[in-house]
Parts: C-alpha cells; structure tokens; sequence
C-alpha cells in the first residue's frame, strides 16, 4: 500500500536527522535498516542515540499485564546496541521517578559557572550549556 500523504514538517526533519547520521556514521547494513524503520514510522518522533555502529532508540508497546496500559523501554542495534539502549532505560527510570515534577531547562554560556546546588543532566553543545532537571 502506498502512502500519496504529503510530508509533515516533523517527518522531512526526520528524514535529514536520519541522512545526517548515515552520512556520518559507518553503520552496518543491519543498524542502517533499524534507523530507517524508524525514520519511516510516522507514530515515531523517538529519542536515539548513535554510537559507531550501533544504534538504541526509545519504543513504546501496549502492556500484555494491564489493559490500556503502555510500557516503555529500548531497543538497541549493533556491537553496542544493549549498551545504548540500556542508558536510554537508564533514563525511563530517572523520569518514572519523577514524572510529576516540573521540568526546568537552564541555559549557560560555557564560560559562566553553573549556579551552586544546581543539579541535573548537563549538555555542552556549542558554547551553551544546558542543564536538564526534572
């Protein structure tokens, strides 16, 4: 079945993130298939994570235990797969435990010390440091 539905923004950003990774990764022809089924699920719109040739990405599925319940968990690809995905479980769990709290993103020119008792995930990217509390 073909699908004729014109692309959504989400979707042809989607589609450059993938290209974007293939470009620049050497990934084998097993990870590659991976990441173009999720790039091709329009439901996905996942965190992944890319590390030589392997791949994880957060998943979703209906809970077998409790009817309307999901769960959520990953699945890993390549020599690393079990590994990348076992720090995106990793990060489930961190939400799980707080999924009733507000969650804060704080800005931070690299050069500027964070705030003392800040805690949190932090990101260098750029210059900017972000820090990801919840």
């Amino acid at each position: 079945m073909t699908n004729n539905a014109p692309e959504t923004y989400p979707e042809i950003l989607r589609g450059r993130m993938v290209d974007r990774i293939l470009v620049s990764h050497s990934l084998s022809s097993t990870v590659e298939a991976a990441l173009r089924h999720v790039e091709r699920h329009r439901y996905v719109r996942s965190p992944a994570i890319v590390q030589g040739d392997s791949l994880a990405y957060f998943t979703f599925w209906r809970s077998e235990e409790t009817a309307g319940r999901w769960q959520l968990g990953a699945i890993g690809h390549g020599p690393l797969g079990h590994h990348l995905a076992t720090r995106i479980a990793e990060q489930i769990g961190v939400w799980n435990r707080g999924r009733t709290a507000d969650p804060e993103l704080l800005a931070y020119p690299t050069g500027l010390p964070m705030p003392s008792g800040m805690t949190g995930r932090v990101i260098t990217e750029s210059g900017i440091r972000l820090i990801v509390h919840y």
